[in-house]
């Protein structure tokens, strides 16, 4: 595998990493906010959540 395509591979991963992690985040607040009754904190969580999903949608239009 060339450097160039190694180089690209691992910036792909790390990106896609992230936004696992992000989405992640997003979901534990959501369900400590479920658990603890606390509905009105889970709301910026589920619009985190949302536009994390409608950005991987996105980019996989580019794919596709």
């Amino acid at each position: 595998m060339s450097a160039i395509k190694s180089k690209f591979n691992t910036a792909r991963l790390l990106h896609i990493n992230y936004m696992m992690s992000s989405i992640n985040d997003a979901t534990d607040e959501i369900y400590e906010g479920l658990v603890d009754r606390d509905f009105s904190g889970i709301k910026s969580a589920i619009v985190d959540v949302r536009k994390l999903v409608k950005d991987i949608e996105d980019s996989l239009k580019d794919e596709i």
